[in-house]
């Protein structure tokens, strides 16, 4: 009876061992998902990695239960939180619970366990924009391959799974940044990206980039603004610089060469940089550059058709992973030829024209804008021209021709159908050259013809034969003269009649 007592003893213990085993086996190890999205939304093109700084058995009324903390982080943790040594580790990660995801405390921790990190305690694996399989735990994510969508580097960041309510799929928003850069031509109190001008005139610029966010601990930081004009644009040296807040408020009004930034002129425009430690103070606030400047539409201009664009390009990042992106704006300039007929069609040397422009009243200055006289062609060319309404004075006729009628026109210019100014070209290349593709369309109207080279061509006929002189001119002094001169006579003579009528008529009484 003994034996089978202790041999049915032996069966319990070999069931309950058989039992023990095949629930073990059959068990499925608890685990989570981290998945990853830019601040914009989109998926990154870096590379992240999960190192686990402790493991949670589960969650019981929203609160982590068995909470083991991996020996290679303890210290660290226990200095940043400001607890003493005898803390357990539920007190550990009760301390780091209560923290903000976005308080400065837990950044400088992360970056504390980003410098302490064990090879053994890296988990999961980066696939599609996720790291899979995490067993419950807390885990430190470390960018470990730079993105190739132009953002910076993100800073570490420490995530639960699961959360506390029990969800194990977590989305996070990584804590990166990029930067951009846009171009404006300053229009008449707007800000445009295509506009036209007068050759000689001064064309004002703005620019504001954004600084993007970078670890506190990088080094190495590019932050570069290259800014190249076209030969038909002469740069006038008289940049400022501006720092602005994150909502485009003026912080400092006038950055100062040297101290804030460095700047040099090149041969094409300018290169402006910025330190590590202005880049990460004030992209860290979300700050941005401003940049004022103008250049002058010089002889060199293209005409017509094609404008002459000017590109500005930011270079940033860390060591050699930098990004660059650009913007180009462009003016555009035409010429007014005018070819000077008789009306036989034959071409007339000599005759002077002026050309006038409205104001925004529709009044004409006293001056005119240019005045040009036809060579032995008969051509002659207004190179000043600009939108607006004009007008056309032939102020000297050829020998023995009529000046013709003032003619007034009114200039325009569209870009794909588009008026300019325009807001609707969006160029970002490394050069100017794509921006010779954006051209002009001009118009002049009724009898206004456009060349090959998008130039405005008129023809003006003078005719010949004689014009009475004008009012107040000298051929009326000499008519006037002429007969008061007329009517003296015949009075004298009146009176020479008159008195020898009378003579007579008393001599034959």
């Amino acid at each position: 009876m003994k034996m089978i007592k202790q041999f049915g003893a032996v069966l319990l213990a070999l069931a309950m061992t058989l039992s023990l085993g095949m629930s073990s086996a059959f068990a499925t190890t608890a685990t989570g998902t981290i998945s990853f999205k830019n601040t914009d939304g989109s998926t990154p093109t870096a590379q992240y990695t999960a190192y686990q700084i402790a493991s949670i058995g589960g969650v019981s009324d929203n609160v982590y239960t068995d909470v083991v903390l991996n020996s290679a982080y303890k210290s660290t943790l226990v200095t940043d939180l400001g607890l003493t040594s005898s803390a357990t580790d539920s007190d550990i990660l009760t301390a780091l619970q209560a923290l903000s995801d976005d308080s400065d405390k837990i950044i400088a921790i992360a970056y504390d366990l980003q410098g302490e990190l064990d090879s053994s305690t890296k988990s999961g694996t980066w696939n599609s924009g996720s790291i899979t399989g995490l067993s419950y735990g807390y885990y430190l994510i470390v960018e470990t391959s730079a993105s190739t969508d132009g953002y910076v580097a993100s800073r570490p960041i420490i995530v639960a799974v699961p959360d506390t309510s029990g969800t194990t799929s977590i989305a996070v928003t990584l804590k990166n940044s990029k930067a951009s850069i846009d171009k404006k031509i300053v229009e008449g109190g707007s800000l445009v990206d295509s506009s036209t001008a007068a050759i000689g005139d001064s064309i004002s610029y703005q620019s504001v980039s954004s600084i993007p966010y970078y670890p506190s601990n990088a080094t190495n930081i590019s932050y570069t603004i290259t800014d190249t004009f076209s030969s038909g644009l002469t740069y006038n040296e008289d940049i400022s610089v501006a720092l602005l807040d994150s909502n485009g408020d003026v912080l400092d009004a006038s950055l100062d060469a040297g101290t804030d930034y460095t700047y040099s002129v090149t041969s094409d425009g300018f290169i402006i940089n910025l330190s590590d430690a202005n880049v990460l103070t004030w992209g860290a606030a979300g700050d941005k550059l401003q940049i004022t400047y103008s250049a002058t539409l010089n002889d060199s201009a293209t005409v017509g058709s094609i404008g002459n664009p000017n590109t500005i390009g930011l270079t940033y990042g860390v060591g050699s992973d930098t990004y660059s992106t650009y913007d180009t704006v462009i003016t555009y300039t035409a010429k007014l030829v005018i070819t000077k007929n008789d009306s036989d069609g034959n071409t007339l040397a000599d005759a002077t024209f002026a050309l006038y422009k409205a104001d925004s009243n529709g009044s004409y200055s006293d001056t005119p804008v240019q005045t040009v006289t036809t060579g032995d062609s008969g051509i002659a060319s207004f190179t000043t021209l600009e939108q607006g309404t004009y007008k056309l004075v032939e102020t000297v006729a050829p020998s023995g021709y009529n000046t013709a009628d003032d003619v007034i026109f009114t200039v325009t210019a569209k870009n794909d159908g588009t008026a300019i100014p325009s807001t609707s070209i969006v160029l970002d290349a490394s050069n100017n050259t794509d921006a010779l593709a954006f051209t002009a369309t001009w118009s002049g109207g009724d009898n206004f013809v456009v060349d090959s080279d998008g130039n405005l061509t008129y023809t003006v006929t003078d005719t010949k034969g004689f014009t009475l002189p004008g009012t107040g001119g000298s051929g009326t002094t000499l008519f006037t003269i002429g007969g008061i001169g007329l009517i003296t006579l015949a009075g004298a003579m009146l009176i020479l009649y008159n008195k020898k009528h009378n003579t007579g008529k008393r001599v034959s009484k």
